[in-house]
């Protein structure tokens, strides 16, 4: 079964990798050849990405694989990766990427 992978900070990556994501904490300048290496590993499935990472994405990698074959990369937060944020709420049962605000509406 391919892997769901959490690139970023430690506090984006520890809720997911509770949730049971494999996770690699990156900092923006190492990014470009850490998520190079991330899409062509054959064992991942689906790479979320830290919003706060997003600028550092180089362009000819902003469109991998977003769909279709392969590895797809998702930037949390974008509306492309709706669709994973609610598929990890039904399998968890929790919203493990909603904002420190959605968490503080819903007490």
């Amino acid at each position: 079964m391919k892997k769901l992978l959490a690139m970023g900070t430690p506090e984006f990556v520890r809720l997911l990798q509770l949730g049971g994501a494999s996770a690699r904490l990156v900092e923006p300048e190492n990014l470009p050849a850490a998520l190079e290496a991330e899409l062509a590993n054959p064992d991942n499935g689906v790479i979320l990405l830290d919003p706060a990472l997003a600028a550092a994405v180089p362009a000819n990698l902003s469109g991998a694989r977003k769909s279709g074959e392969g590895v797809q990369l998702l930037i949390s937060g974008q509306q492309s990766a709706s669709f994973l944020r609610n598929r990890i709420r039904q399998v968890v049962g929790a919203d493990l990427l909603a904002s420190e605000k959605e968490f503080e509406k819903s007490d």
